[in-house]
């Protein structure tokens, strides 16, 4: 058959229309699929192309037999040398003079699918003829799969979906390992929609439709691009919510996997505000943030008493109670968060699981009764009133969140507890003027911490008993 009919061309058919009618062929007849028909292909069409440039060329003396296949694979070593002027023969089609470069054609094809267009990306891989070759295409294959693997460039995940389908890289068995496949899909997509220039589509792909949310991404991500330097995280750690908004974004970004980030992300940056959002941990960062803000108080609060003593002294003099007032409510207002703080880490650890070290274990499980102990001293040893009730309370407050935890409770039961836990507080019947024995309440609220903390006891060890047992 002629070559022009197995193309379904006419014999006068030019180079353009040649070209147009394989590649239309190449479509239905692809080299993986059919590898025989393609290379009857790529002949018929080899054989096409060398008769219209016969044509052109003019009337010869002898044929010139058709290029191979192997003529269109990359450059493994150098052209044949051209025959001498005497010796040519001036009417042969001369032989095509460029060649595959496969270190161009690898970083020509990362700089494609880094533009996300994975039909594009197609369309411009099936246009390449020198791929058209078996052997060529196998080449260029591996090497480009290579320096994916090595490089990990930035390229959504349907961009390399698109490379390994082309080359025949995305088979169960081509060699790759299932995991190393799935991390590197999922850091280059990631190195990808963490550009700064593709901040909008990171948003929608998070579904972080609000302008505060996306507010939120902006400075995080700008944050974390940045070299570390402690003035400016501690000025940023101001803003109380900052680490726990880059936990979460790390979280829905990798799930916790921090390896699977780019490396444009400060390694530093991310230790420093992932353990300032761990609140079961009292770390350096936490530490660091808590004095930072402690310090900016009482320079606001100092500002506020030079400004109210202004206000308040005469002939522009500064009152100095106005400026000792102002400072000492702001003394007392940090006192009193980190009070609050230093609790509520108390609660945490308590109704947590036990520490695996000895002392800490012990001391996780006897400081109920230590706090009982020291309150029921504190009035022993004052002879007055009321005067352990403060660790009582506290110390009552703790076993019931420790028998608690973990537990579902209906409704807002649990924070109706805590209210009539309170109220049940001889103060606040002292000041409804009621006639109460204050040693009957000591007693009801150290019996009630025991035994809360009694139960939670027993049902921690219990499964253990049985081991010990036998």
């Amino acid at each position: 058959m002629s070559p022009f009919a197995e193309l379904e061309l006419e014999a006068d058919a030019d180079e353009r229309a040649i070209k147009r009618a394989y590649a239309a062929r190449l479509r239905q007849t692809r080299p993986e699929d059919d590898p025989q028909g393609f290379q009857a292909l790529h002949t018929a069409y080899q054989a096409a192309l060398a008769s219209y440039r016969q044509r052109q060329a003019g009337p010869v003396h002898q044929a010139a037999p058709a290029p191979t296949a192997l003529e269109m694979t990359m450059v493994a070593a150098p052209p044949p040398p051209a025959p001498s002027p005497a010796h040519a023969d001036v009417h042969a089609a001369p032989p095509p003079a460029d060649r595959f470069d496969l270190s161009a054609f690898v970083k020509e094809a990362i700089v494609h699918a880094a533009d996300g267009d994975p039909e594009a990306l197609d369309r411009w891989l099936h246009g390449i003829e020198a791929l058209w070759s078996l052997d060529a295409k196998a080449q260029a294959g591996h090497a480009l799969v290579a320096a994916v693997y090595c490089q990990a460039p930035p390229m959504p995940e349907a961009c390399l979906e698109t490379l390994l389908a082309f080359f025949g890289q995305d088979r169960t068995l081509a060699g790759h390992d299932a995991m190393a496949l799935h991390q590197l899909r999922r850091r280059m997509d990631l190195a990808w929609y963490l550009a700064p220039a593709r901040r909008s589509q990171l948003a929608r792909a998070l579904r972080l439709v609000e302008r505060p949310q996306q507010r939120v991404l902006d400075a995080v991500l700008k944050q974390l691009q940045q070299p570390f330097r402690w003035w400016q995280v501690l000025l940023r750690g101001l803003h109380t919510g900052f680490a726990r908004e880059v936990a979460a974004l790390m979280l829905r970004l990798c799930g916790g996997h921090l390896d699977l980030l780019p490396a444009s992300l400060d390694r530093r940056q991310l230790a420093f505000w992932l353990s300032a959002a761990d609140l079961h941990a009292i770390g350096l960062p936490r530490l660091a943030l808590a004095g930072a803000r402690v310090l900016a108080t009482l320079l606001g609060s100092l500002v506020l008493g030079l400004f109210f003593g202004w206000v308040a002294g005469e002939d522009g003099a500064v009152d100095p109670a106005a400026v000792y007032v102002t400072v000492m409510l702001g003394l007392g207002l940090c006192a009193f968060v980190l009070a609050l703080a230093a609790w509520w880490q108390l609660v945490r650890w308590q109704t947590g699981p036990a520490p695996a070290a000895r002392w800490p274990g012990r001391l996780h499980a006897a400081l109920i009764p230590l706090l009982v102990g020291s309150g029921l001293a504190m009035e022993w040893l004052a002879e007055a009133p009321l005067a352990g009730w403060p660790v009582l309370l506290l110390s009552g407050w703790l076993a019931v969140a420790r028998a608690l935890a973990g537990r579902q409770l209906p409704g807002n039961l649990r924070l109706w507890l805590w209210i009539g836990f309170v109220l049940a507080s001889p103060v606040a019947h002292t000041l409804a003027g009621a006639d109460f024995q204050p040693a009957w309440f000591t007693g009801l609220f150290a019996a009630v911490a025991l035994g809360a903390w009694g139960f939670d006891l027993w049902r921690r060890y219990r499964p253990w008993r049985p081991a010990r047992a036998r």
